[in-house]
């Protein structure tokens, strides 16, 4: 026959593999119900683009604010062209 702490002991066991397969599942519960959050995940995907195209407008301008002089005259020099072009045409 068994005895009382032997049953006891299983009982403990059972009980702890229990609640460990709860909180398992509750677990898988919370990722897809996260994955069905279909705003939520685009608005996080939104975020996300948002602050990389911020981050590259950013480098882009540091890496193009040296050259401001030349850029300035570059679009001078091709209005004047324009206006020329226009007037020995026109």
């Amino acid at each position: 026959m068994t005895e009382p702490d032997a049953t006891d002991d299983r009982a403990a066991e059972i009980r702890a593999d229990i609640e460990q397969t709860r909180a398992e599942l509750a677990e898988t519960v919370d990722a897809l119900t996260g994955k069905l959050d279909v705003k939520a995940r685009a608005s996080e995907k939104i975020a996300e683009v948002r602050t990389r195209a911020g981050t590259a407008a950013h480098t882009a301008t540091e890496q193009v604010r040296p050259y401001g002089k030349q850029i300035h005259l570059g679009t001078l020099a091709a209005a004047v062209a324009f206006v020329v072009v226009r007037k020995r045409r026109g």
